[in-house]
């Protein structure tokens, strides 16, 4: 029974790590796509996006971490060339990068989102003023006094 148990859990492992590599090369994937950039319309979209596959990163470096650790316990019970690269996986040094590429990603968009909101509050202050100078200058009332008290004292 016990040759049969090793030989389950081992190709339990290979199959696992297997599954990390497809989920990891799918969030690479689409990474790849979110760094093309975005615009006004869709960076929240993208900056929840980021957020998942961060997520989903952090899962994955987690079973890769449980599925190291018993590759480590079988390969004390029995050598194998399998069990010796799910130890020392390609996974170990794919998955840093791609967590810092989206950390990267993030704060962009973070920063991004906190200069639009600023964009957008500046031109809410100032669409109506405009409206208004425009509606004075149309009028002839006064227009002209109106710009000279936001052009400050030494306009005129």
């Amino acid at each position: 029974l016990f040759p049969y148990t090793t030989l389950f859990r081992s190709a339990r492992l290979a199959a696992e790590e297997r599954e990390l590599a497809t989920e990891v090369n799918a969030v690479g994937e689409r990474l790849t796509q979110l760094e093309s950039g975005c615009s006004s319309e869709t960076y929240l979209t993208y900056l929840e996006e980021v957020q998942h596959l961060q997520r989903m990163l952090l899962r994955a470096e987690r079973r890769r971490g449980s599925a190291r650790e018993e590759a480590v316990t079988l390969s004390k019970i029995v050598a194998s060339p399998g069990l010796a690269s799910i130890q020392d996986s390609a996974l170990d040094y794919h998955l840093p990068g791609l967590n810092n590429r989206l950390v990267q990603l993030r704060l962009q968009l973070e920063e991004f989102q906190g200069l639009w909101q600023e964009y957008e509050e500046r031109q809410g202050t100032l669409q109506p003023w405009l409206a208004l100078a425009e509606e004075q200058l149309e009028s002839e009332t006064g227009g002209l006094e109106l710009l000279q008290a936001e052009l400050g004292p030494t306009a005129g």
